[in-house]
C-alpha cells in the first residue's frame, strides 16, 4: 500500500479486453493485454476495474496474470453478481475472484448493478451489507462500493439508508456522458459527502466514438473528435473522481491517456447549449453492455443496434447498411430469428423494449437502397 499514490482519473475497464479464437472459442488474447496493461501502468493508469462475467467469465484471470508484478502499486476493483447474493454465495463467490486475480484483497468490492428495489429486498434482507463489513474487518476488501442501474434518485437513497446501517459506501460506479446526465445531481451529492464518485461509460457504449463533426458544433477549442471531446465532458465535470473507459486495444489506451493529461478546460456554456441538439441521440440508448445476452436465439442484439447508431445518429446511411449486411453475411441472427421469450428485455439495464427496436432496425436496414463494403480496419474502428 505504501507504493500506491492518488487514483489517476481515468481508469482502465477491463470489460471489453482483446481476445482471439482458440478452438472455435474466444479466449483473451493475453500478449497484447500484457502489453496494454503494461503501457497504462507506466503511464499513469492505476485503477483497474474488473467483473467475473467479463470476457465469456475470463476477464478476471488475464487481469490477474497481466496485474500481478504491479499489485502493490495499483488499485483493484472487483464486483459481487445479484446471482451470488441471492444465492448466498457471496464469499465463495469473493474468493473466486481473489484466486482469479491473484491477490490477497481488493481495494475495491462493488455490489454489481443494483438499483433501490434490489438494494431494499436483497441485499438489506439478506443483511449482505453486514457481510461485506466482516469481509473488510478480514482484510479481504478495503473499500466498500456500488455500481448503479436505476433511477436516478435511487443513488442517494441507496447511499442514506446504507449509512442508517452503519456502512459508509467509499465509493460509487454510475453511468454519465454527453447523452445521459441522469446521474449529474447524484453525482454532487456522492461526491459532497466523501464518496468516490467513479463514472462508466463517457462515450455512451461507443456512440460518440463513431467518427462525426459532432464536435466542431459543440466546442470551439483544440479537440479534435468528437471522442476527444465526450472523455473531457466528463474527465471535467468536478464531481467526477474516476472515469473508467473499458479498452480494447492499444490505440484506444494510448489516446485516452492523452486526452486525460491534457489541461485544457473546457467551454462548459457551448458544450451545455449543444446538449439540446444532443437530446434527440437518446431515441434508442444501448450502451454494448451485453447483459441482454445470451440470447436463446443466438442475436446479438448489440451490434444491430449499433448498426441503427451509425444511421439515426451520424447520418451515414449507407454506412449502416454495410454493417448490417455484413454482420447477416457472417451468420448473424436478426429479428426474423427473434423468439419473442422477451428475456432480454428483463435483463436490460436501460429497460429497453428490445423486441420491438430489433424489428425497427432491421425494417429500416431493409429499406436503405445504397450500401458498400468497408474494408477489416474501418470494421474495427468502429465496433
Amino acid at each position: 500500500m505504501k507504493n500506491k499514490t492518488e487514483i489517476f482519473p481515468l481508469a482502465f475497464g477491463t470489460g471489453r479486453l482483446p481476445e482471439i479464437e482458440l478452438h472455435k472459442k474466444k479466449i483473451p488474447d493475453q500478449d497484447v493485454i500484457d502489453q496494454m496493461i503494461q503501457y497504462a501502468v507506466d503511464n499513469g493508469i492505476n485503477y483497474f476495474d474488473t467483473a467475473p462475467l467479463y470476457c465469456n467469465s475470463q476477464c478476471e484471470q488475464a487481469v490477474g496474470r497481466a496485474l500481478h508484478s504491479f499489485r502493490d502499486c495499483i488499485y483493484l476493483g472487483g464486483k459481487l453478481s445479484a446471482d451470488d447474493i441471492k444465492t448466498d454465495h457471496c464469499r465463495e463467490a469473493l474468493m473466486k475472484t481473489l484466486k482469479n486475480l491473484q491477490t490477497d484483497y481488493l481495494d475495491y468490492y462493488l455490489f454489481w448493478g443494483i438499483n433501490q428495489y434490489f438494494f431494499d429486498e436483497v441485499i438489506v434482507k439478506k443483511k449482505v451489507l453486514d457481510q461485506m463489513r466482516i469481509f473488510q474487518q478480514e482484510g479481504l476488501i478495503h473499500k466498500i462500493a456500488f455500481s448503479f442501474h436505476g433511477d436516478a434518485n435511487g443513488l442517494s437513497y441507496i447511499i442514506d439508508e446504507a449509512q442508517k446501517r452503519g456502512v459508509k459506501f467509499d465509493a460509487c460506479l454510475m453511468q454519465y456522458n454527453l447523452l445521459d446526465r441522469s446521474n449529474e445531481k447524484s453525482m454532487a451529492y456522492s461526491h459532497s459527502l466523501g464518496v468516490k464518485t467513479m463514472i462508466m461509460g463517457p462515450a455512451a457504449g461507443g456512440r460518440l466514438a463513431i467518427p462525426s463533426d459532432l464536435f466542431k458544433k459543440v466546442h470551439n477549442t483544440n479537440v479534435s473528435s468528437t471522442y476527444e471531446l465526450a472523455l473531457r465532458f466528463v474527465l471535467s465535470n468536478p464531481n467526477a473522481d474516476i472515469v473508467l473507459s473499458g479498452m480494447s486495444n492499444m490505440n484506444m489506451v494510448k489516446e485516452n491517456i492523452k486526452i486525460a493529461k491534457s489541461s485544457e478546460i473546457l467551454n462548459w456554456k457551448k458544450v451545455k447549449e449543444a446538449l439540446a441538439e444532443i437530446e434527440s441521440f437518446r431515441e434508442l440508448y444501448c450502451t454494448g453492455c451485453k447483459y441482454c445476452q445470451p440470447c436463446p436465439a443466438e442475436i446479438q442484439i448489440q451490434d444491430i443496434f449499433k448498426c441503427y447508431t451509425i444511421f439515426r445518429v451520424y447520418d451515414l446511411a449507407s454506412y449502416a447498411k454495410g454493417a448490417y449486411e455484413r454482420y447477416k453475411k457472417a451468420g448473424g441472427k436478426t429479428f426474423q430469428d427473434c423468439l419473442m421469450c422477451g428475456q432480454c428485455e428483463k435483463k436490460c439495464p436501460q429497460g429497453l423494449s428490445i423486441r420491438k427496436w430489433l424489428k425497427k432496425v432491421d425494417d429500416i436496414m431493409n429499406e436503405i437502397q445504397d450500401s458498400f463494403c468497408f474494408s477489416e480496419h474501418e470494421h474495427e474502428e468502429i465496433f
